[in-house]
């Protein structure tokens, strides 16, 4: 008897295309690197009175992680307009939160998986450390607060 064991493809994490849409509108930046993707379960630890043997852990609401982009330094409009919204809430406090859709692609660049981050807004700004005696690019970092993410599969 024949083994009809399907055979399982797997994506890849490098071809996705980052999109700011809202109060911001810009598309697919080049950015190089993406995370904090992930989200669980909040717990919460109640005691009840005479029950010494364990405590009970409840549910709560997911929790989130910053959004963490990264990109070699972008001298074009599109990375200046997505660094003056940055420093616009930072420096200014002028927040003006938008939603950032990521959409991983397969390897003829069509979408399989995206990820809506809803009411994003920048908390964090760096730049990567310069030296003279280094032939890198400059890498800036972006980090986002935001509500929450929804996930879709695309295929």
């Amino acid at each position: 008897m024949a083994d009809k064991t399907e055979r399982k493809t797997y994506a890849t994490a490098f071809s996705f295309d980052v999109s700011f849409k809202g109060n911001i509108e810009v598309k697919d930046m080049g950015w190089q690197e993406v995370s904090g993707l992930s989200r669980e379960l909040g717990v919460e630890e109640v005691s009840e009175g005479g029950e010494n043997k364990f405590t009970w852990r409840l549910p709560k609401p997911a929790k989130y992680r910053n959004l963490v982009l990264k990109r070699a330094v972008c001298l074009d409009s599109d990375g200046n307009i997505v660094r003056k919204w940055a420093r616009d809430a930072i420096e200014d406090f002028k927040i003006l939160p938008c939603n950032v859709i990521i959409t991983l692609k397969d390897e003829k660049f069509n979408p399989i998986r995206s990820w809506n981050i809803v009411g994003a807004y920048p908390v964090k700004m760096e730049t990567s450390q310069l030296g003279a005696n280094k032939s890198e690019l400059a890498i800036e970092t972006l980090e986002l607060a935001f509500n929450y993410f929804s996930e879709r599969e695309e295929k």
